[in-house]
């Protein structure tokens, strides 16, 4: 039964999308809807709903970038207004992210079970757009300038790390192809900008949670696909290979981002054309073999140290002596597709790996990043 039945029957269409059309670009009115106390019942309503007209109720959640970040922290109404856009998304991602929830999204009563990304592909392509912005807030990574997503009691219920909140707002957005592909190359940007942001200056305190938010995205952007694709497939080897595809398609979308995808790099874009791809690979492990029994790869934690040295300036001279086989005659560290091309020696993912461990030997596990990822990715089988 739904907020929108009458007697324990729904209205017929299209009787309610001239309501909400009437009043759905009305911010203060979707505010007081999602937030009251049956908010997360009526956002749910909303989203599995079957709407004749899906533009009827996509104003409700649509954001720019711009809308929900604060321009003038001393205009009143200015602030008022992002906290506003951040309270209304909060609000929804709220809703979404409940196990009961999530049954819901993903098998909607009535429907033969099609999901809400079947039912609402528009309006899941609304939400998100709109929730891009709020992606490090998912793992618990303050975002100033952008007040009123609050995050407390529902990304991470059981305070473990897990985040299986979150998990199922990606599984949710996942529902659509191209709403998740949007959702997941932000994700996957958003990663690998963490783990720069550790190179940029590993020395500050609390430099190795980066790395550990960086796991977390990854693991929360792989699990949302895994759970989209659940019931998909009969067969678990095609669901597999589908599986990597969508992961494929998020790493390509990252592709064409911008040409700053990674602060001061232009990484991706430079070990796109180094035969194979590797980082590709290495983000996504390699694609499954159909001859073989599928299985949905993980990264590679080994090769991935190099996203965060990759931003470190300045490598003290005892580790340029120590793994000198990691660096070029001008003491910079040498290129990725160097390193790691087809005819490069394995062993140099190991001397990668002990060097970020020495590295944070005083700092934090270096681990840090594939721990994390096992966290989410684990938690929920």
């Amino acid at each position: 039964m739904t907020i929108f039945e009458v007697n324990g029957h729904p209205p017929g269409d299209p009787y309610l999308d001239p309501i909400f059309a009437a009043v759905s670009d009305d911010r203060v009115a979707v505010e007081q809807a999602v937030t009251d106390a049956n908010g997360s019942d009526f956002v749910r309503d909303v989203l599995t709903h079957s709407w004749s007209d899906e533009s009827a109720v996509q104003p409700m959640f649509h954001f720019d970038e711009i809308e929900g970040a604060v321009q003038d922290p001393n205009d009143p109404v200015d602030v008022a207004e992002a906290t506003r856009s951040g309270q209304i998304m909060s609000a929804v991602a709220s809703a979404m992210s409940t196990d009961a929830a999530w049954q819901q999204m993903s098998s909607i009563p009535g429907t033969d079970h099609h999901s809400i990304g079947e039912v609402n592909p528009e309006l899941v392509r609304t939400i998100s757009h709109s929730m891009t912005p709020y992606i490090p807030s998912l793992v618990s990574v303050e975002t100033p300038g952008r007040p009123g997503f609050d995050i407390e009691g529902w990304t991470d219920p059981e305070g473990s790390g897990s985040y299986r909140g979150s998990a199922n707002v990606f599984a949710a957005l996942s529902t659509d192809d191209e709403a998740g592909t949007h959702f997941q190359s932000h994700a996957l940007k958003e990663s690998v900008a963490a783990q720069i942001r550790f190179g940029e200056n590993p020395d500050a305190p609390n430099s190795n949670q980066h790395l550990a938010n960086a796991g977390q995205l990854l693991a929360l952007t792989d699990k949302g696909i895994e759970m989209s694709m659940q019931d998909r497939y009969d067969d678990e080897t095609t669901r597999d290979l589908a599986v990597y595809e969508q992961r494929a398609n998020a790493y390509n979308a990252v592709t064409w981002l911008g040409g700053h995808v990674l602060p001061g790099t232009d990484l991706f874009f430079n070990t796109r054309s180094a035969g194979g791809e590797p980082l590709k690979e290495t983000l996504l492990g390699p694609k499954p073999d159909p001859a073989a029994d599928a299985y949905v790869n993980r990264p590679n934690f080994e090769r991935l140290s190099y996203v965060a040295l990759s931003a470190i300036q300045n490598f003290p001279e005892s580790d340029r002596m120590r793994f000198n086989e990691l660096f070029n005659e001008d003491g910079n560290l040498r290129s990725y597709g160097e390193l790691f091309s087809p005819d490069s020696s394995d062993s140099h993912k190991k001397t990668m790996d002990y060097l970020l461990a020495n590295l944070m030997d005083a700092s934090g596990d270096h681990h840090g990043l594939q721990l994390a990822y096992n966290e989410v990715r684990l938690s929920r089988d």
